[in-house]
This record gives C-alpha cells, structure tokens and sequence, in this order.
C-alpha cells in the first residue's frame, strides 16, 4: 500500500488524476490523515440547559482535544445510532444551527438524541469543531470519517464490543456515510449524501456514483432523500446510480427538500424511516 501524504493529495485534486486505489482511503491508511492520535469523545455536561434556551456553554465545551457529543438516557440501548450532521454545524455556532432554518425547524443534536431513545434506540451525535477548514480536504473529506472512527471506539467501550451499531449522516456527515458503509461493520443510513465537492470522496477526484470501486463494496447501505432534491442534478445522479444497484436499498420522502430531511420539526416523520433503514425496531 503506498503511503497518503498531503502533497499527493493536492497533486491529485490539482490535476484530476484519479489513478489511487481503494487501499489508499480505507481505515488502514487514512488515520495517517487524521489531525488528533488518540484522543477521547466527551460527552457535553449540563446539556439539560439546552431547554432552556441557553447555548454559551456549548461553545466554550466545543473546542479542545478530541470531539463533544450529544447522546440522552441513562439506560443502555443495545441498539445505537452515530451520527455525523452537515455541513452548517461546522460553520455556525450551535445555537443558530440548533434552532434556524427554513421553516425555523432547527437540527438541534440533543432534541434528537432524546427523540431516538424514547424510540428505544441509543444517539451519539459529536458536533464537530473544524471551523477554519471550511472548504479544505480536512475538513470536507476527513474529519467526519475521524469522528465516526473514534466514536465508534468510545461507543463499543459504553456498550460492549457485541452492540449493534448504524452510522447515519446528513448531506456532508451523509457522504461519511458512503464512506463507512465500505469500510465499517453494521448498518449505514445516508441522508441526502452530498456529492464530491462536499465529501470524503473529494480525496478520490470523482464523484461516488462514478466510483465503482467504492459503491459495488458498500455494505448494508440505505439513502434516504427527499424527492424535491432531486431538481439538483448531482443529487439526482446520486439517487439514480444508487436506484440501479441491487445491494442498496433507496427511498424517497415527498415533498421533502434537503434541509427538511433533517429539521426536528420532522422527526416524527424521517426518525421511522430511519429506524427502519437501520433494522431497529420500536
């Protein structure tokens, strides 16, 4: 296997050679791109604050060693879901990215961490902290995968090697997705993944529905998207691309756009369909 290094990989993105192999990104290598060895996953303290309204806390737990995550209950669920969320949650304070949006549905973590368990089903939901490398290969390609690894480990540590876990991500934590349903053991919910500008599959130069090598190896995949999204012609070429292939499932929410996917305010409404794509029963 030939070792990743940051200058083959701007030489790769700066002429669209796409000669790398699968071996060059799975989880042998790419922890040499990781920006933090050994670190832990905390848990945010004094998140019942968050009912309240109050948001500084969260910021000032946010940065430091290793990631915070938001999870709920104090009873064990055999059944976890870890989550990567998009995009926004790296460039906006917690507090607009909790509570704005379209309709002012929010994406708030720990309302779903509790909507989850009262589901019967445990939530650990990191909120990443890479906010200078908005557009940079860290932070579009890498860091997402950096937390799904390293919470991965704190989870099994929590709940035992034998829990049954389901990577789900949204848009830019949705291509994490793509990425984990190759590479990690257990079932994989993408929630309108985003496409290789916004992605881990940026490191590869070409876009995952162009990308045999990695989607004919996905494992225990669903994408979920809303129909709307499908006036994007990437979205739709992702979704199309995943329709033809036999080993990944796909599902459509009418009248759904992509930040409606995610907002709270439709938990009731995307939450069982993603219990579903994940196996986990109520």
């Amino acid at each position: 296997m030939r070792e990743i290094t940051w200058i083959s990989l701007i030489f790769l993105l700066l002429t669209g050679t796409t000669t790398s192999v699968l071996s060059d990104y799975d989880l042998v290598n790419i922890p040499n791109l990781f920006k933090e060895k050994n670190i832990t996953m905390t848990e945010f303290k004094n998140v019942s604050m968050l009912e309240s309204g109050e948001y500084d806390e969260i910021e000032d737990q946010r940065d430091g060693d290793g990631w915070r995550y938001f999870t709920f209950g104090d009873k064990l669920r055999k059944q976890v879901i870890i989550y990567n969320h998009g995009h926004r949650g790296r460039k906006q304070e917690y507090e607009k990215f909790a509570t704005d949006g379209p309709r002012k549905g929010g994406r708030d973590l720990y309302e779903k961490a509790q909507w989850y368990f009262k589901n019967g089903v445990s939530f650990y939901g990191a909120l990443r902290k890479e906010t200078s490398d908005l557009e940079g290969i860290y932070g579009r390609g890498i860091e997402a995968i950096e937390v799904f690894y390293n919470m991965t480990k704190k989870v099994k540590q929590i709940h035992g090697e034998d829990v049954d876990i389901c990577y789900v991500g949204h848009s830019e934590g949705g291509s994490s997705v793509l990425y984990s349903s190759i590479f990690l053991e257990g079932r994989h919910v993408a929630i309108s993944p985003s496409h290789n500008k916004y992605s881990v599959f940026k490191l590869t130069g070409k876009e995952f529905y162009d990308s045999p090598e990695y989607y004919n190896r996905t494992k225990n995949l669903t994408v979920l998207m809303g129909d709307l999204e499908l006036k994007n012609s990437k979205f739709e070429k992702m979704f199309r691309k995943a329709e033809e292939l036999d080993h990944i499932n796909t599902k459509l929410l009418k009248g759904f756009t992509h930040s409606f996917m995610v907002e709270t305010m439709f938990l009731d409404e995307t939450g069982p369909e993603v219990l579903d794509a994940c196996g986990f029963k109520n």
